[in-house]
C-alpha cells in the first residue's frame, strides 16, 4: 500500500477512536480545561502515531541483531527494504489525487491568509485603546464583540462602563488570557493540511464549544446566570469571523445546557483514564522487542531435506536425506564483503540487489506494486541457499528475487564459538512504480 495512503488511514482511524471516546464519555463533563487539553493532545498523538510506529520499526531493524516475527520463528532480517523502482507509463491516478488534495489545501491556505489580513486590517484602521494586557479595537464595521490574539474588537458606540458590556468584556478577555486563539490557529493549520479528515472538523467544532464554556464559566463567577443567559439570547448576531471568538449564540443551546448543568463529581476524573488503554490499542501493532536476550541464546532448529544424487558412470540415481542445523542468529552474522573493506555488509547487500534485481515487465505493465519477503540460508561455506518466500507478490517478482539471491557471490559464513554455521537471513524487496 502507498505510504501516504497508509498514513492517512492510520491517522483517520486513530483520530476517530479519540473522537468517539470524547463524544460518548467526556463531552458532557464540566472539566472544560481537561477537555481542551484532550482535544489538542488527541490530534497531536494521532498525527505522530504512524511516525512513532515507523521509528520503532526502523530502530529495531537497524540494530545489530534485528528480528521479524513469522509465526513462531525469529530470524535475522536485512536492516532495510531493497526498493526496485520502474517507470510508470500509464496514468497515475494516485498522483492526480495528491494534486487535488494539494490544490484544495492551497485554497484553504489562501482563505486562512485572507482571514488574517482582514483581521489585521481591522486593527490598523480601527480606533484603539491599549491596556497592559489587551488592546481594544473600535470600528463602525464591527457589529458584535469578538477577540483574536490580544485584541478585543468592539462596535464603535460600545460603552465600556455599562455593567452588561463589562460582562461581554470579561467573556472576551477570557478568550484572550487563556490563549484560545493559539488553539484556533493550530486547528486552522490542521484544517489546511488535513481537510479531508472529517474528525478534524468535528474536533474543531468541539474545541470552539469548549472555548465558549470556559469563557462562560469565568463570567458566571461574577454575574448571575439568569441575567447572563438572557443577555446571550439578546445578543444573536449573524456576524462571524472563522478565526475570531465572537460573542454570539451559534452554539447557544449547548452553552445554556452546560451553564445549568450540575458540576461533574471528582470521580468523573477517572473517565480520562480511558485515554491510556486507547493509547495501548494504537501502539500495540508496533514492532515488539524480543523478550529474551538473543545475543547470547542462539536459537536453532533441524532442517530435513531430500537431495537427488545422480552417478553419471553407473547411470544410477538415488534420494539422499540430509539433516542440518540452521541458526536463526549467530555470534557473528554472515557478512557480504564484495564491495570492499570500507563498505558495511548490509550496505553491500543493498547495492548488489538494487543493481541486479529488475522490475518484471509483466508486473510493470499490470501496475503491480508491493513487497516480496524471502528467507534464504547462508551455509557454512558462505553460499546462498534458496529458502522460502514468506510474502509473495507475483510469480515473476518472486522468481526474480529468488534467482538473484541464489546467484549471489559467496558470503563470509556466520560463526558461533568460532565455527561456521548455517544462518537464516530474511530479505525484503519492494517493487515500486515511479510517479
Amino acid at each position: 500500500m502507498n505510504a501516504e495512503l497508509f498514513y492517512a488511514i492510520e491517522f483517520t482511524i486513530s483520530l476517530g477512536l479519540f473522537y468517539l471516546l470524547y463524544y460518548f464519555v467526556l463531552r458532557k463533563e464540566t472539566f472544560f480545561r481537561w477537555n481542551r487539553f484532550y482535544i489538542i493532545l488527541a490530534v497531536l498523538i494521532s498525527l505522530l502515531v504512524p511516525f512513532i510506529k515507523d521509528y520503532f520499526i526502523q530502530k529495531q531493524l537497524i540494530s545489530p541483531m534485528a528480528f521479524i516475527e513469522e509465526k513462531v520463528t525469529l530470524s535475522y532480517i536485512l536492516p532495510f527494504t531493497v526498493e526496485i523502482v520502474a517507470d510508470h507509463s500509464t496514468v497515475n491516478w494516485l498522483l492526480l489525487v495528491k494534486l487535488f488534495i494539494l490544490l484544495v489545501s492551497l485554497f484553504f491556505a489562501v482563505k486562512f491568509t485572507y482571514g488574517l489580513l482582514k483581521i489585521f486590517r481591522m486593527i490598523n484602521v480601527g480606533e484603539k485603546i491599549i491596556s497592559s494586557k489587551n488592546t481594544f479595537v473600535f470600528s463602525d464595521s464591527i457589529q458584535t464583540a469578538y477577540s483574536f490574539l490580544q485584541f478585543i474588537f468592539l462596535p464603535k458606540n460600545f460603552n465600556l462602563e455599562n455593567p452588561e458590556n463589562q460582562t461581554i468584556i470579561r467573556h472576551e478577555m477570557t478568550h484572550v488570557n487563556q490563549l484560545h486563539s493559539a488553539d484556533v490557529i493550530l486547528f486552522q493549520i490542521f484544517h489546511i493540511l488535513f481537510w479531508w479528515n472529517p474528525f478534524i472538523h468535528l474536533f474543531y467544532r468541539e474545541l470552539r464549544l469548549v472555548h465558549e464554556y470556559l469563557a462562560d464559566e469565568e463570567v458566571l463567577q461574577v454575574y448571575p446566570s439568569k441575567n447572563y443567559m438572557q443577555m446571550l439570547f439578546d445578543s444573536v448576531n449573524p456576524e462571524k469571523l472563522s478565526m475570531a471568538h465572537s460573542f454570539s449564540t451559534s452554539q447557544l443551546k449547548h452553552r445554556i445546557i452546560m451553564m445549568t448543568k450540575t458540576k461533574s463529581s471528582r470521580n468523573s476524573y477517572f473517565k480520562y483514564a480511558y485515554f491510556l488503554p486507547l493509547l495501548i490499542v494504537l501502539f500495540q501493532y508496533c514492532v515488539k522487542a524480543p523478550t529474551r536476550d538473543l545475543m547470547t541464546e542462539f536459537e536453532s532448529y533441524t532442517s530435513t531435506d531430500t537431495i537427488t544424487v545422480y552417478d553419471p558412470e553407473t547411470y544410477k540415481e538415488w534420494v539422499k536425506i540430509v539433516k542440518r542445523t540452521i541458526y536463526k542468529n549467530a555470534a557473528v552474522m554472515p557478512q557480504f564483503n564484495q564491495c570492499g573493506p570500507d563498505v558495511k555488509s548490509d550496505d553491500c547487500v543493498l547495492k548488489y540487489l538494487a543493481d541486479h534485481i529488475k522490475y518484471p515487465e509483466s508486473a510493470r505493465k499490470a501496475n503491480i506494486e508491493g513487497t516480496v519477503i524471502t528467507k534464504i540460508y547462508i551455509n557454512q561455506n558462505g553460499e546462498v541457499e534458496s529458502g522460502i518466500t514468506i510474502k509473495s507478490l507475483t510469480q515473476d517478482c518472486d522468481f526474480e528475487v529468488t534467482s538473484v539471491l541464489r546467484n549471489m557471490p559467496k558470503w563470509s559464513p556466520g560463526l558461533i564459538d568460532g565455527k561456521p554455521v548455517t544462518v537464516e537471513y530474511t530479505v525484503p524487496v519492494k517493487f515500486k512504480l515511479s510517479n
